[in-house]
Parts: structure tokens; sequence; C-alpha cells
């Protein structure tokens, strides 16, 4: 059975990215965008490490797929009751729930430590950025290989 790179696997960093910033709704594309600068940290000057390790999969043409990943996800983190859907002026958006932090907060390995302590350090550094912009960094020839 794969469960790498699975929606079952995306839907628990996922669900890790809304724990790290509880209070703001995002919509599936910046939930996504934050998620795979977080795994390629290093490559964007967030962290002495990427949590995925020195791959060369970690290019903006694999965004497209993960971001495809991140879509099923959030649905499941919806329907498993782990997150809740908002509306506001941007469209849908997504936020975690008190069902979705008890979950996050069960989950105890070094690798959620360290995912969680660079998310955070991703959302802060990123929290004024647009969808376009987090793209724009994604595809941005200048980040730090």
């Amino acid at each position: 059975m794969k469960i790498f790179n699975t929606p079952f696997e995306n839907s628990l960093r996922l669900l890790l990215i809304l724990s790290a910033d509880p209070e703001t709704a995002k919509s599936v594309d910046k939930i996504a965008a934050l998620d795979f600068i977080a795994i390629y940290a290093k490559n964007f000057g967030y962290s002495e490490q990427s949590l995925q390790g020195e791959s060369p999969n970690n290019n903006p043409s694999e965004f497209a797929t993960r971001r495809e990943l991140a879509v099923i996800a959030i649905k499941q983190l919806v329907m498993r009751g782990l997150a809740s859907i908002v509306k506001n002026a941007n469209g849908f958006c997504y936020k975690i729930n008190s069902n979705g932090i008890l979950v996050a907060d069960s989950l105890d390995t070094e690798y959620v430590d360290d995912y969680m302590a660079i998310a955070r350090v991703v959302i802060e550094r990123t929290a004024t950025y647009t969808e376009r912009q987090l793209f724009a960094l994604i595809n941005s020839t200048r980040r730090i290989e």
C-alpha cells in the first residue's frame, strides 16, 4: 500500500499547516503553496534543511501535482470533520476546527515537530503574500539551491 505522496499523507501535512495558523482561513492554493515551501524550506532560504531531503523533484512542476493532491486532501479533511469551509470575498477558504486541532495535537513525531517549526516560519515570513506572490516564489529561479 502506497502512503507517500497520497491524499492521506498530504491531508496530515495540510492539517498541520492549518494548525500552525488556526485563526486564518486559507484557500486551497495558499495551503498547497505554504506546504510546498515548508517541505523544501531550504531552497527558499527559510530553513537549514528541506524536510523531503535533497531532491531533484522540488521544482514548480512538482507543485502542480502537489496542488492537485491538496484539493483532494482538503476535501478529505472537511469530510472527516477536521476542517471547516469559510466563504469570504475571495471564495471558499478552509480553516482547522476543534476536531482538527485535537488530531493535529495528537501527532507526535520528530518529523511533525520539524514540519511545524518550519511551517510557522514560512507562514510568518509570507503572511502578507498573495497567492500570486507565493506562486512567483515557487516558480522563481532565484531560489537558493
